[in-house]
């Protein structure tokens, strides 16, 4: 069995980092991840290895299964070019068609192209329509912002280690001539600022905790948010959901005791979804 987490490292390595950082950084499969990420699994493999012809092989095992194993589908290219089809300034209409043929080239939002019309609204429903939303681990998630329904004036931020799925949402928001904002950050190096209405880890606990045990709820633990969403995959990336179900719906009870957060869970077939909120934070609009 392979390693299941990424526990910080610390102490001499017979490894040189930077080289094994190099290497990553030079494989086109993971030349798109920031470097804080390639700096963190490179220590962790180094840590590990007696050399670094294995730390590299260590550290690419491990990038397949947290991020390259999730891309099933994805064409950058095809989403640059189907972003440059949508008109600029365009309404939330005029955008849902083109954003769902670039939401349906990754296999994550492609599951919740059948709830997008429902999703967002069944979430609000119990926090209140945000003015601020934080979205980790967001993938093409910028790309639903038309069925979001947020203000004018509201704040979308999303973060991810793929700076292509970066510059995608910062073309996508200036398309829409729009104010929101796109990170490259790796949440297990750097844990968000300020304070939110609404932080989504839409299926982003389960890659998290196979790098750190008890990321998430340190993560959800660190937050200046009303309230999380955190949602899991009803089944594998093989299709086989055999006790995943209650598996992520007890996970999701262990972080709300663990944090000293409410539990609600939000009906949706593609997902299991559960909204954290604070004790009285009901819905605010």
């Amino acid at each position: 069995m392979g390693e299941t987490h990424l526990p910080r490292y610390d102490g001499a390595m017979s490894c040189d980092v930077e080289s094994i950082v190099a290497a990553l950084a030079g494989a086109p499969k993971y030349r798109p991840l920031c470097g804080a990420t390639l700096r963190r699994v490179a220590g962790w493999a180094a840590a590990r290895s007696d050399t670094n012809r294995e730390a590299i092989k260590r550290a690419k095992r491990k990038l397949h299964q947290v991020y390259a194993a999730y891309l099933g589908g994805w064409d950058p290219r095809r989403a640059e070019r189907l972003l440059a089809e949508l008109p600029s300034a365009a309404s939330p209409e005029r955008a849902r068609p083109v954003c769902r043929r670039i939401l349906g080239l990754h296999a994550s939002t492609r599951e919740r192209l059948g709830e997008l019309d429902g999703f967002y609204d069944a979430l609000w429903a119990i926090t209140g329509r945000p003015a601020s939303v934080l979205d980790v681990g967001a993938g093409l998630s910028p790309l639903a912002l038309p069925w979001m329904d947020l203000a004018p004036e509201a704040r979308y931020c999303a973060w991810d280690i793929d700076r292509r799925m970066i510059a995608l949402a910062r073309g996508f928001f200036g398309k829409l001539g729009v104010g929101h904002t796109a990170a490259c950050r790796d949440v297990l190096c750097e844990s968000p600022g300020g304070t939110w209405d609404v932080v989504l880890l839409l299926k982003l606990l389960p890659c998290l905790e196979r790098q750190e045990r008890g990321a998430g709820a340190r993560l959800i633990g660190a937050l200046r948010a009303a309230h999380v969403v955190v949602s899991y995959p009803a089944a594998s990336l093989g299709g086989r959901s055999k006790g995943m179900p209650s598996t992520y719906a007890a996970q999701a009870r262990e972080l709300a005791d663990a944090t000293g957060r409410t539990l609600r869970e939000v009906p949706c077939g593609a997902e299991r979804v559960f909204v954290l909120g604070q004790a009285g934070s009901g819905p605010s609009g």
